[in-house]
């Protein structure tokens, strides 16, 4: 499913590419439009052509138009693409009122995939001379709408009412999103000798549903990111749900990643030194908490009657070999209180799976990069995160 939602968002992005285009007083100039939209589309990995590119009037219409990822075979075939409502925008580049995707049908390797009904509404494209500003030189779009994606081969994958909105664009401003899916299936492919497939037939999930809901800030000034919500919901099973903060990813920091990515792919920079250029930028960036809290919704006790079965005992017998063997597991940590709670609160959940939630909230910011060494001191995890977890609140 990965592939596909690569694909649906490059061509999500490479509609936005189209959004190069100026209009206002002047008429237009097609042609800067469709170079801005090749440079915008290509800093994102992205390669966009097309046949041939007018003017009409406030829009820009675009032939035989296409795109593909850099990374992934084939192109997209996309035809024609009206850019709705272009004018100059202040500073260099155009904006966009809206740009709608036509419907894609693709066939390769026995397998179909659809798009219909995509439209990215108050689009900014950057000028291909870029200014150095790092507002001025983002390819940004304040909503997406799409109505249906589907991809059918072995198994099928449908995804209804896809949203996406953001706040304007504007240096000093937090900038906050919103996003759905208003709703998903899943038809797996029979599982054959496949073990992972094998054991969620096996717990009655050849078919499946959900939806998935995330909102969000970033304040460019000070870094500050907050993830409100990230809740992902699979029907007749369980949710899950990501609360966090994170902290230090300003506009330099991601300037000068990107810059290290950009060396990266022209082999400008060895690996050694580049290596020690991102510890230095995860060293600005850091932890302040996060909290994940699974909802159970009968998916616990699906898994423990099937393991029980597969051990040849009874969920309460398995719930006992659970109580015995955590503490050596969770042993670890080297810390004694931590092991006890924990496995306290894990036989609760298992005895009545209603809800797990585990919290990491360190006393301060804890730096990225230190954050990727904490497995090599072990004992020291649970002070450190002041990690906790709770069955049932």
């Amino acid at each position: 499913m990965s592939p596909l939602r690569n694909r649906a968002f490059a061509l999500a992005s490479s509609t936005l590419f189209f959004s190069a285009f100026s209009t206002g007083a002047m008429a237009l100039d097609a042609a800067i439009i469709g170079a801005d939209m090749k440079a915008a589309m290509v800093s994102q990995g992205i390669t966009f052509d097309y046949t041939d590119v007018r003017e009409d009037g406030e829009n820009i219409i675009f032939s035989g138009a296409k795109a593909s990822l850099a990374d992934v075979e084939g192109a997209w075939e996309i035809g024609e693409l009206t850019l709705d409502g272009v004018s100059e925008r202040e500073g260099g580049g155009h904006f966009i009122d809206r740009i709608t995707l036509p419907e894609v049908k693709q066939e390769k390797d026995g397998s179909t995939f659809e798009l219909t009904s995509a439209v990215l509404e108050n689009v900014s494209l950057p000028a291909n001379a870029k200014s150095g500003d790092f507002f001025e030189d983002m390819f940004y779009y304040e909503s997406i709408n799409i109505d249906r994606i589907a991809v059918n081969g072995a198994g099928t994958f449908v995804a209804n009412d896809i949203k996406a909105v953001s706040s304007p664009l504007a240096p000093g401003k937090v900038i906050t999103s919103e996003g759905s899916i208003g709703e998903f299936s899943v038809e797996l492919p029979p599982a054959g000798s496949d073990k992972t497939l094998q054991v969620v037939h096996a717990l009655g999930y050849e078919t499946f549903g959900g939806n998935a809901t995330f909102k969000s800030s970033w304040n460019p000034t000070d870094g500050a990111s907050t993830l409100s919500e990230g809740k992902f919901t699979l029907n007749d099973a369980a949710s899950i749900n990501l609360v966090g903060d994170f902290g230090g990813l300003t506009v330099d920091v991601l300037q000068a990643m990107q810059e290290l990515s950009a060396n990266a792919e022209k082999s400008e920079q060895n690996p050694e030194a580049m290596q020690l250029a991102m510890l230095g930028l995860m060293q600005q960036m850091t932890f302040d908490k996060l909290t994940i809290r699974l909802e159970d919704n009968s998916l616990m006790d699906k898994v423990l009657d099937y393991l029980a079965q597969q051990q040849g005992t009874t969920k309460e017998g398995l719930i006992g070999q659970a109580q015995f063997l955590l503490p050596a597991f969770l042993g670890y940590f080297q810390n004694p209180q931590f092991t006890q709670t924990v496995s306290a609160e894990a036989v609760k959940f298992l005895r009545d799976p209603k809800t797990l939630t585990i919290s990491a909230q360190p006393n301060e910011p804890l730096p990225v990069a230190q954050l990727m060494t904490l497995s090599q001191t072990p004992q020291i995890i649970p002070t450190t995160l002041n990690l906790t977890i709770k069955a049932n609140d």
